[in-house]
Parts: C-alpha cells; structure tokens; sequence
C-alpha cells in the first residue's frame, strides 16, 4: 500500500489555508473601502447640512430682528406724542402781564442699532429708539421788574395738573434766557424771556 507524502499534505494544506487568508485580506480591503466611501459621503452630508442650519440661523434672528422692529414701529405710531393736551393746559397757566409770543415744539429720535454676536449671532442688544421731546415757550413781561414775574409765570406751568404729572423729574422746567426792553424802545414790556418744558425720555 502506498502511503501519503505528509510534507505534499502540508504544502496543500497550506495552500488552501493561504488562499483562504488572501480572500479574507481582499474581503477586509473591499469593506474599509466601501466604509471609506460612506464615511466621505456622511462628512459631505453633514457639512451640507451644517451650513443649511447655520443660514436657518441666520435666517431666523433676522426675523426675529425685523419682527421686532416692526413691534417698535407699531408702538411709535400707536404711543406718537399728542401736542393738543398740552397746549390745552398751556392755557390755565395764564397770569397778569403775560403775553405769548411763541411757542414751539421739538421732537428728536436717537436710534440704537442692534448688536448681534458674531458667533452666536444672537442678538445681544435690540434695536431701539429714544424719543426726546421739548416745549419751548416765548413770552413778554409787561410786569415791573421788581416782580420777577416771569418766574410766577414758570411756578403757574410747573403747578398745572397736567405739566406737573407729565414733565419729567428732576428740572421739568429749563430757563432759557430774559432780555430786559431797552428804555428807549418805548415800550410797556419790561422784558422778553424764554423757557423749555422738558418731557421725560422714552425708549420705544
């Protein structure tokens, strides 16, 4: 009976046990690759969808900007100052001697310009809008000068219900300026002066 090589049994053996790592290696090859091939596709997904939220973002809080910035408007013209009250009230101030040459009236709007992180891009500070109002009033004195008649005259206006609960605290009233009539402009006025009633602030 013939018997078997057992080094031919190895080598085949080996062989077989070769072959079969080699395909384990291309079967792993194959796989890293598609793994690679997928992994790329998710990071250029991924970073698609990054910049898509970061223009949502962007999106948003310029919405909420201009949302809020709508709301002030609306409250500017809902809240817009009325000159009829006080130009009522100017009337129950009147005193003897006293005579109205001017009057007039000034309103100035000072914008504050949103501030947005640059990170976050969150709005750290709204928009706003401070209104500052001023009566100015213009008067002569008829009154002799000893009487200083053009300060019952600013007391009157300061205690008028309406000035009195509207005008802003401390100083609601600024004194602007008296110019005494010269003796020879032969006149009865014995002086022209002036002063502001001033409003409080509001931030709107």
């Amino acid at each position: 009976m013939r018997r078997r090589d057992p080094v031919k049994r190895a080598i085949w053996a080996g062989g077989i046990l070769g072959g079969l790592m080699l395909l384990w290696i291309v079967s792993m090859q194959a796989k890293l690759i598609a793994a690679k091939k997928d992994y790329d596709q998710t990071q250029t997904e991924w970073k698609a969808l990054e910049k898509a939220d970061g223009q949502i973002r962007t999106n948003l809080s310029r919405s909420a900007q201009l949302e809020r910035r709508l709301t002030a408007l609306g409250n500017l013209s809902t809240n817009r100052f009325l000159w009829s009250a006080p130009l009522n009230a100017l009337q129950f101030c009147m005193i003897p001697d006293i005579e109205l040459i001017e009057i007039s009236t000034k309103q100035t709007y000072a914008l504050t310009l949103v501030k947005i992180d640059p990170n976050t891009k969150k709005v750290q500070v709204p928009a706003s809008v401070t209104e500052k109002i001023t009566l100015t009033i213009k008067a002569d004195d008829f009154a002799p000068a000893n009487q200083a008649n053009h300060t019952k005259f600013m007391d009157s206006v300061a205690k008028q219900p309406y000035f009195r609960d509207n005008l802003r605290r401390p100083d609601p009233l600024k004194f602007a300026e008296r110019t005494p009539t010269p003796p020879e402009a032969e006149s009865r006025r014995t002086a022209t002066f002036g002063f502001e009633c001033q409003f409080p602030e509001k931030v709107r």
